[in-house]
């Protein structure tokens, strides 16, 4: 296994950012060009509750996701990525893939914060991983 391969989660998950990112302006200029949302409506009551959501999304992305990326180059900086590490690493990512898509489809709640909740369990041993071999 080569140190390299945790940049490919890391690549996945600033793909799914850059992606929701994407969606996110597609939401709001084109209901706005597609006479569905007035900006006048916009500026004082915010945006439609969907757009709200993919909104709401977006920032969620630059929570959790920020400690990985930062987690997975100091994996990368001290050659301490393991089988197991890379697991955890694409489990995490694999859970947020999914949390976006409840997010932004269904959203049931309970089902999104077991979702949340897993990723955030494996990106908590990832921390302890990563500490363990530091300290």
């Amino acid at each position: 296994m080569d140190m390299s391969d945790i940049f490919k989660p890391l690549i996945v998950q600033a793909g799914l950012m850059i992606l929701i990112a994407f969606w996110l302006v597609w939401a709001r200029v084109g209901s706005v060009i597609r006479g569905k949302v007035d900006m006048k409506d916009v500026a004082k009551n915010g945006w439609p509750h969907w757009i709200e959501m993919a909104g709401n999304n977006f920032k969620n992305q630059y929570e959790l996701p920020l400690l990985f990326f930062v987690v997975c180059i100091v994996l990368f900086l001290t050659n301490s990525v393991t089988p197991l590490i890379l697991g955890l690493a694409w489990f995490f990512v694999f859970t947020r893939i999914v949390h976006t898509l409840i997010h932004l489809t269904f959203n049931h709640i309970f089902t999104r914060f077991l979702v949340f909740f897993s990723g955030a369990l494996s990106l908590t041993a990832l921390v302890i991983l990563t500490a363990k071999g530091i300290f």
